[in-house]
């Protein structure tokens, strides 16, 4: 099919775009993204991203990744404008092959991994951010271990307009 599926309550299928195709995953199927421009709309019944991610609230975002190659990946986030982004980086801005969360317009200190994913390697990541203590820590997770803690943002420079894209 063309769309990602939402096992949890709140049912909120994504769309396909770009090129996005099924492939053996690590569990089953997975999605593949045929480069830059392929993304799932996770916006199918019209939310926007703070109903999922809440300024001054906890959150985590986990997935299972499998890179073809170390470049810059955007895993979850907004596709424009001043975003929220959980990401891999690729030496540019982030160390190549670190987690990193950007809970702001990019001008503001973002924290990332201390330890790096692999190309061609199914690997579990996982992003915790503390935003209801006002502490606004990110702690990152590469199969299950702790990968660094770093402080961000309190996202306050997010457009809040802009969705939700995996």
């Amino acid at each position: 099919g063309t769309q990602a599926g939402d096992f949890t309550s709140n049912n909120n299928p994504g769309s396909f775009n770009g090129g996005v195709s099924w492939t053996a995953g690590k569990k089953g199927r997975a999605a593949a993204f045929l480069g830059s421009s392929s993304y799932i709309d996770a916006n199918a019944s019209g939310l926007a991203w703070q109903n999922v991610f809440q300024i001054g609230l906890d959150f985590t975002v986990s997935l299972w990744v499998k890179p073809t190659n170390i470049g810059y990946y955007t895993m979850v986030g907004q596709r424009y404008g001043d975003a929220m982004v959980f990401g891999i980086g690729d030496g540019t801005i982030f160390p190549a092959g670190r987690l990193f969360l950007n809970m702001d317009d990019g001008r503001a200190a973002s924290p990332y991994s201390t330890a790096s994913v692999v190309a061609g390697v199914w690997q579990h990541v996982a992003v915790t951010f503390k935003g209801s203590d006002a502490s606004y820590a990110a702690t990152f997770y590469i199969n299950g271990v702790a990968a660094g803690t770093g402080t961000s943002s309190d996202g306050n420079g997010i457009d809040l307009v802009d969705l939700l894209y995996i």
